[in-house]
């Protein structure tokens, strides 16, 4: 009887665990912000994508995207700088590439917090699901100067529970292309980011981030087999 009970508060704590770290549904993931080009003071397009989540599926009725503390003047940008606005879905196309234009649904686009936030307003007409991407393609922002920004997308900004982080690098600390593009063989600071789980597919100023997954499979499925062993030993 002592072993049975054993077994079953293992499995309780399996639950438990499990459920901390899952952490419910998933809001927004794989944030990530790329400027073409990347150089400081430059004119350039900034590509903004961000994989829907649980908690922002259904019609999608905007993007925000907030460059807090970088310095990025948004005040000017019109519907005309939305160059697109697309889902990808199933997020299986690279870069700006989608499978849908939802432009012909945009409604508005305007500036707050003293213009380092963009907020873009659509009709509501397109749906979205978990794991598609939202992708946006903004142009005629001037880039800030060097280094690396933190910046916030929500999906559905009118309600909670689409937001994630991406990091927005301009130029490089050395190693840069006479454009002021880093490329993934002269930047070794790049390549740091590549390896700490950043992705830089194009090697020209992205930086994406990631969400934590393989290492909790891998401790869940462990105490997952070790309830099972404990139990079929009683």
């Amino acid at each position: 009887m002592k072993d049975h009970s054993y077994a079953r508060t293992l499995f309780l704590v399996v639950i438990v665990v499990a459920g901390a770290f899952t952490g419910g549904a998933v809001a927004a993931s794989d944030g990530s912000v790329e400027a073409e080009p990347s150089t400081p003071g430059e004119t350039a397009q900034h590509v903004v994508s961000v994989t829907v989540g649980d908690d922002s599926a259904g019609s999608l009725t905007g993007l925000e995207v907030d460059y807090s503390g970088s310095g990025i003047d948004l005040n000017n940008v019109s519907q005309s700088d939305i160059v697109k606005i697309g889902i990808d879905r199933d997020d299986d196309a690279d870069g700006r590439e989608t499978d849908e234009n939802a432009n012909d649904d945009l409604d508005s686009v305007s500036a707050s917090n003293d213009g380092e936030t963009l907020t873009i307003d659509t009709g509501g007409s397109y749906s979205i699901e978990s794991g598609d991407e939202i992708v946006v393609v903004i142009d005629g922002l001037t880039n800030p100067s060097a280094g690396e920004y933190d910046v916030t997308i929500d999906i559905n900004p009118q309600s909670s529970g689409g937001e994630t982080t991406a990091t927005l690098t301009i130029g490089a600390s050395d190693g840069d292309d006479d454009d002021g593009t880093a490329t993934d063989s002269d930047d070794d600071s790049m390549d740091g980011d590549d390896s700490a789980g950043g992705d830089d597919e194009n090697g020209d100023g992205e930086t994406t981030t990631s969400t934590p997954g393989f290492g909790v499979t891998v401790a869940l499925v462990a105490l997952i087999g070790t309830a099972l062993f404990v139990a079929r030993r009683t």
